[in-house]
């Protein structure tokens, strides 16, 4: 019994704790630290997945669309050109993630699931900018002499979280009355480390999702299909805008034949959309590229400059899963928008907006700004939380429209 009880006050806390670790706060060469960090992650998983594997497996199993594109990195075992690599990324990355955002979904309430991504939000910004301020590991070196990143191990990836909680704070102090000051600080603090790190995409993914926020309003009104209709128009609209913010090198070069070599995202693009075509439909297996040889050296020895990476989400994913996967995640992001959006304007919730912000701020960083699918950072587990909350809601509400004449159904305002 006294268990029990302490689990309950402590539960939230190590939660959190895990929360903020997969904000990714952290060089990958940290040492100690990080190894004790991953640990007690590894532990915290393992106890809620003995605790509450009913409820996970039951919000998983009601996206389907998202549960075939968690399965298909194990399927790709069958393809892949490391498939020893593969499995065990799936062991470590993707189960742990998808265990971890549908526990999050399962056992918390959309206000306490706001209150803890918040809070978390609020620690990292606090955090980062103390080091950037005070520490020289808080900012980059080199070609980025200056650039703010905080706990991060790159100025991207520390930007990408700051567009996010600076619109997150904004939105909070635009319709929650309660702790406003609070909320208008947290922007404030938020925009300026995104303006320090000299990040231009993650700035104009901010201002993208800045210029939603007056969508809300929208949603108090009863013009439902209206609201959907302009939701839908404004994301796409907003989607573009920021693609051609992020691609700006790619349109100077490619459209107007004028030489500009900022950041070299083309030529690595080309490049690896070549390799893309000898596998297109299945890919070369689940991280397998990235961890085959022969592929990095062929990589090294064609490109300038070569990160380990593809530099778009999307072409990464392509390269791993093909075709295929990629069609299942836009498939998988796109069923989770629509119920998002239906959500916001049956309930009027703050906390769905919110949702409905960060699913732009996530979709639109993979084009330049950083890679999230599939990955066990913030980003791709709260992707899981909201998937799987808003296909669990939108079950709710059809059971409940079969049963009750339809002026009576009235979605919940929570999970417990």
């Amino acid at each position: 019994m006294q268990f029990g009880i302490l689990w309950r006050k402590l539960e939230p806390i190590l939660a959190g704790i895990c929360l903020w670790y997969v904000t990714e706060p952290h060089d990958k060469t940290i040492g100690i630290l990080d190894r004790l960090l991953v640990a007690f992650y590894y532990l915290f998983v393992l106890i809620i997945v003995i605790k509450y594997w009913k409820s996970i497996l039951y919000f998983l199993v009601q996206d389907k669309i998202l549960l075939l594109f968690l399965l298909l990195p194990l399927v790709s075992i069958l393809w892949s050109t490391n498939p020893e690599v593969s499995q065990a990324r799936f062991n470590r990355v993707v189960l742990r993630s998808a265990l971890f955002g549908a526990y999050l979904a399962s056992r918390y309430s959309l206000k306490e699931l706001l209150q803890l991504v918040t809070i978390t939000l609020g620690v990292s910004t606090i955090a980062s900018t103390v080091v950037a301020l005070v520490l020289p590991a808080g900012q980059m070196r080199g070609k980025f002499e200056g650039a703010w990143q905080g706990l991060h191990g790159h100025k991207n990836s520390f930007a990408r979280l700051m567009a996010w909680t600076a619109t997150n704070f904004a939105a909070l102090a635009l319709y929650k009355a309660k702790d406003r000051r609070k909320h208008f600080g947290g922007f404030c603090l938020a925009f300026i480390g995104l303006f320090f790190s000299q990040a231009k995409s993650s700035l104009a993914i901010c201002a993208g999702a800045l210029a939603l926020l007056p969508l809300h309003s929208y949603f108090l009104r009863a013009y439902r299909s209206r609201t959907f209709l302009i939701t839908l128009s404004l994301c796409s609209v907003i989607g573009v805008t920021s693609w051609m913010a992020n691609s700006l090198e790619f349109l100077i070069v490619d459209v107007l034949g004028k030489s500009l070599t900022l950041s070299g995202r083309t030529v690595i693009w080309e490049y690896f959309v070549s390799r893309i075509s000898e596998r297109p439909w299945l890919g070369y297996g689940y991280e397998a590229f990235w961890t085959n040889p022969d592929e990095v050296f062929r990589a090294r020895q064609s490109l300038s400059f070569f990160s380990g990476h593809a530099h778009s989400g999307f072409i990464d994913i392509t390269l791993q899963l093909g075709l295929i996967g990629l069609s299942l995640f836009v498939l998988s992001f796109l069923t989770t928008l629509v119920r998002t959006i239906y959500l916001i304007s049956v309930t009027k919730s703050i906390e769905y907006f919110l949702m409905l912000i960060f699913l732009f701020v996530m979709f639109s960083s993979q084009f330049t700004v950083g890679i999230t699918i599939l990955k066990d950072n913030i980003f791709w587990v709260l992707y899981i939380t909201i998937a799987t909350l808003t296909a669990v809601e939108m079950s709710r509400l059809r059971i409940a429209s079969q049963n009750k004449p339809p002026e009576e159904v009235s979605p919940s305002p929570s999970f417990s």
